[in-house]
This record gives C-alpha cells, structure tokens and sequence, in this order.
C-alpha cells in the first residue's frame, strides 16, 4: 500500500489568500498616495487662484473710484476737465530725433555703399 503525503488544503488556502489581499491593499496604498499629493497640488493652485482673485478684486475696486477715472482720462485720453486747456507737448528726445534725422540726409548711393562696403 503506497501512501501519498497528505497537503493540507486549508494553509495553502489561506496563504494564497492573504497574499492577494496583501496585494490589493498595496495597491490602494500607492494610489492614495498618488491621489494625496494630487489632491495636495490642488489645494496649492486653490491658494494661489484666492490670492490672483483677491488682487484682481482691489484692482477692480480702485478702477471703479472717481480718482482712478480721472487719472486715467487726463494721462491715457488726454481730457481734461470743464474750462481747462490741454496743452501737448512733444518730448526732447522726439525733437532731437527729427532735427538729427532732418540734418543727415544721406543721399541713396551712399547707403547702398555702406551696405555693401
């Protein structure tokens, strides 16, 4: 009479099992890592959105006063109020330019020489 060894089924069983489940929760532990430095990244960008949000509303509440109008209609639309003369005068360097630009007239053949000689 031969006599076969004898496995137990149940340990092999429950190694087997223990195994998968160990595998399944590493699993999730890597992905909720992944997901935590996202979620991490997230509320990053949400801080840094509040702060541009915030900037942008006192921004908006200076354009919004008479002041701010005023200011930007006399320098950028050159207005002025009732009964005043607005005067415009030219920069020196822009006068400067024209004179030096009116006084070296270089005649056509002259430039053609310097740009190939």
């Amino acid at each position: 009479m031969t006599h076969k060894a004898h496995i137990p089924l149940f340990p092999l069983v429950a190694i087997v099992g223990l195994l998968v489940t160990i595998f399944g929760l590493s699993q999730s532990v890597v992905r909720l890592m992944g997901r935590k430095s996202l979620l991490k990244a997230k509320q990053e960008e949400l801080v840094r959105l509040q702060k541009e949000q915030e900037n942008l509303q006192n921004r908006l509440t200076i354009a919004q006063t008479p002041e701010f109008i005023e200011k930007e209609a006399r320098e950028k639309l050159n207005l002025g109020k009732a009964g005043e003369t607005i005067i415009l005068v030219e920069s020196g360097d822009m006068q400067a330019q024209i004179q030096n630009k009116e006084t070296t007239a270089v005649p056509n053949w002259k430039k053609w020489w310097n740009l190939f000689f």
